[in-house]
């Protein structure tokens, strides 16, 4: 299992595990390395996503799908918003009129 696990990791990260023999360890230190990007990562995507506007004469359903997308990202990350604050989000998305 170790052996697949070394094989998917960057040669820029495989010196952290090398010397790691089972996968909990192999994992924590991969996270612990990893944490950090993945705030910032956490930060690019919620950045955009409020971020996104309706285009004028766009199919709506590009716009949804596009919004959904987002809100799929994040739970991805473990980030999960309130109905509320998913429906003030969509509509400032929205064109002013």
């Amino acid at each position: 299992m170790i052996a697949n696990v070394r094989k998917w990791v960057s040669s820029n990260s495989i010196n952290h595990i090398s010397q790691k023999h089972d996968c909990y360890t192999v994992w924590k230190m991969l996270e612990e390395t990893f944490a950090k990007e993945s705030a910032q990562n956490k930060v690019f995507v919620i950045r955009d996503f409020v971020n996104l506007k309706y285009k004028d004469g766009e199919d709506a359903s590009v716009h949804i799908n596009e919004f959904q997308g987002f809100l799929n990202q994040l739970s991805l990350m473990n980030l999960e918003l309130a109905d509320e604050m998913e429906a003030l989000i969509l509509l400032s998305s929205l064109l002013d009129s």
